[in-house]
């Protein structure tokens, strides 16, 4: 499947090509709106970064220009529609003339793309929105050409620009939209996108994870992403899975455990035999499943296109009906005049544009948030929806942990010391629960302030620190019950009814 030069996104049916450029062919595009912004962006890259920072955008400055003239010209328009009968015949005239040529600068700044579009799509044998706009263009143009002609009757000269500056905005807007929400979902993937290979003789170095084979031995530090499929072959530790299974806590990983790409090493360096070749990974073909999912129009869009093509055929046989109606009863003349203005009131704006950009926008913000929604179908069941039902703790479980209570067997001042230690302690660690403690209450003077010492990690148990406070050097031990030979004990049992529980912790 073709994808897009601009947004990533697979290309529906026949792409729009750009313009050639040195040392590369031109690009592919699936719209109107990744045409105009990929332009843009090839442009600048040409040009070069030094120069494109001082550059304004080719696009929006021709929005802009096509916004200022068709407000002006509205502006225009409505007064000489509104006071037809005081405005002398050499005023109107050339006020007339002056709006016919605002609307010419208009069409030769943003009417090429669309005409281009357009005349692509009937050659495809598709009737489209383009094609709709055009038509509209084409009504609101002759009708007002006939009467600056005939000097009988408005002129809507000034529609054209608003259509025209209406679709680009539209098509722009819904490419950026695009574009974001695509490029949001990727975001995730383009962490895991590096590993650490390791080979025959013990050497590591970085390679981009495509260039991984199965069998091939990778190594992961504490801290770092998993970016392979595979089994462990060396280490024991921790290892946060959240990203791939939702489970928000860190589950101990040894020699022959399987894992997946995605998930995080804590506290323990692993050695890990790909599984999976490069991009087959489980989280690709994820990704794959949510981006061809999303290359399917929604059920909303689908209607619109639907609609589209049974109204365009209608729009055209009701044009040809009024002219000819009118052409017998009146004139020819009449009969185009009024045969025009029904193609000018067949403007498909909402239709074409709103639908689009409205789903792409909240495709886009939901990305944004962790939301990773394969099709816009859902955006419009969500209408629907009067009850949610969760499938375990973990899909509403944050990773970030809070501290809620601490029981200790001390007094006052020897519990802020423990505290204090235990924050010292807790910052050295990568460890997700270590982070509320890293939190605690410290001594606010410098001169006081412990020193940890020596600090070490025991892979898949905790950690062992030596702490001088003062005169004194303290070991602590901080890890799982079983390795801090604590579980089974009186100071266990006691402790755990110090505790202040409460629902939901």
């Amino acid at each position: 499947m073709q994808t897009c030069d601009y947004c990533r996104g697979p290309i529906v049916g026949k792409s729009l090509r750009g313009r050639p450029w040195p040392e590369r062919s031109p690009a592919k595009y699936c719209c109107f709106g990744c045409l105009s912004l990929g332009e843009q962006q090839l442009h600048e890259a040409q040009a070069g970064a030094e120069a494109s920072q001082w550059k304004f955008d080719g696009s929006a400055i021709r929005l802009g220009i096509g916004m200022l003239v068709a407000g002006q010209s509205m502006l225009f328009g409505l007064a000489i529609n509104v006071e037809e009968a005081s405005t002398s015949e050499a005023t109107r005239v050339g006020i007339q003339g002056l709006i016919f040529f605002a609307t010419m600068v208009v069409l030769t700044l943003l009417g090429g793309p669309l005409i281009r579009n357009a005349i692509e799509e009937v050659r495809a044998g598709r009737l489209t929105i383009e094609l709709l706009f055009l038509l509209t263009l084409m009504g609101a143009m002759f009708a007002s050409l006939q009467s600056f002609i005939t000097r009988q009757g408005p002129i809507y000269f000034e529609v054209v620009s608003v259509l025209l500056v209406v679709y680009t905005l539209g098509k722009m807007v819904g490419a950026r939209s695009r574009a974001a929400a695509i490029a949001s979902t990727r975001i995730w993937a383009s962490t895991f996108s590096q590993c650490r290979l390791v080979d025959s003789a013990g050497r590591s170095r970085e390679i981009p994870v495509e260039d991984v084979r199965v069998g091939d031995l990778v190594e992961v530090r504490p801290g770092e992403a998993i970016a392979i499929d595979g089994v462990i072959r060396q280490g024991e530790g921790f290892v946060s899975e959240a990203a791939v299974s939702g489970e928000p806590f860190a589950v101990v990983r040894r020699p022959g455990d399987r894992v997946l790409a995605g998930a995080v090493s804590h506290d323990a360096t692993f050695r890990i035999e790909a599984t999976a070749p490069g991009y087959h990974r489980q989280i690709d073909q994820i990704l794959v499943a949510v981006e061809q999912a999303r290359s399917q129009p929604t059920s909303m869009q689908g209607r619109a296109d639907r609609l589209a093509q049974i109204f365009l055929p209608v729009i055209v046989v009701v044009a040809l009906a009024t002219f000819g109606y009118w052409s017998v009863h009146a004139d020819w003349q009449v009969g185009l005049f009024h045969a025009m203005s029904v193609l000018l009131v067949a403007c498909p704006c909402a239709l074409g544009l709103a639908t689009p950009i409205v789903v792409w926008s909240a495709l886009s913000r939901l990305a944004e948030r962790g939301f990773v929604v394969r099709t816009g179908d859902a955006l419009e069941r969500l209408a629907t929806v009067d009850r949610v039902i969760f499938d375990k703790t973990g899909t509403l479980t944050e990773e970030q942990f809070t501290l809620v209570d601490i029981a200790t067997r001390a007094t006052d001042e020897q519990r802020a010391c423990i505290l204090g230690w235990l924050s010292l302690v807790q910052e050295q660690s990568q460890h997700p629960i270590a982070r509320p403690f890293a939190r605690l209450p410290r001594p606010l003077d410098a001169a006081t302030m412990p020193v940890v010492e020596s600090f070490r990690v025991v892979a898949g148990a905790g950690v062992e620190a030596r702490v001088r406070d003062g005169e004194q050097t303290h070991q602590l031990r901080i890890g799982r019950p079983e390795w801090v030979g604590f579980v089974g004990s009186a100071a266990e049992m006691q402790l755990l009814q110090q505790l202040r529980t409460r629902q939901g912790h």
